[in-house]
């Protein structure tokens, strides 16, 4: 009988000083304030990612098992500019983050690198229906394939045949 019990009475202690939690968010769209599923969520230490999740249909994510920490945290989704928070420190898990994605542009007027405004035209990734192609062919946009990422170039000078 007193071997059950200092058992039990462990795994209760332990259950108690747990390092470990559950980080819950919700993430919305910045632009019509539905929820925003399918952003990539990841937690990283010295640029290696330790945890990661997706949020759902409903603009949710979980991430089980979180040991309580400091943090790169880090929302990604096709097509837009990360958020990063570079000094997150999780320490509880009762309560469920909110996040308003992407973040505004602070670029209002596109340059290119030959300091002009003029001749500039979007670069558009992913798969071109047929309006996108027709815009193409009118020198509207440029097609710029199907992946993009942080780096990918987002405009096109005509005039200098530069990507930026």
């Amino acid at each position: 009988m007193k071997t059950i019990f200092t058992i039990i009475a462990f795994f209760t202690l332990s259950i108690g000083f747990s390092q470990n939690g559950e980080l819950r968010g919700h993430v919305i769209d910045r632009h019509d304030g539905a929820n925003f599923p399918g952003v990539a969520v990841e937690l990283s230490k010295n640029g290696k990612v330790i945890y990661e999740a997706q949020t759902d249909f409903d603009g949710n994510f979980v991430i089980k098992n979180v040991e309580f920490g400091p943090y790169e945290f880090k929302l990604n989704c096709c097509g837009h500019k990360s958020l990063i928070i570079e000094e997150f420190y999780f320490s509880r898990n009762d309560r469920v983050l909110e996040f308003i994605y992407p973040n505004p542009c602070k670029e209002s007027v596109k340059l290119c690198p030959e300091n002009h405004s003029d001749n500039l035209i979007p670069i558009v990734y992913g798969l071109p229906g047929e309006k996108l192609l027709k815009a193409a062919k009118k020198g509207k946009v440029r097609l710029g394939g199907c992946v993009i990422t942080d780096c990918s170039p987002k405009w096109f000078c005509k005039k200098h045949n530069l990507t930026f």
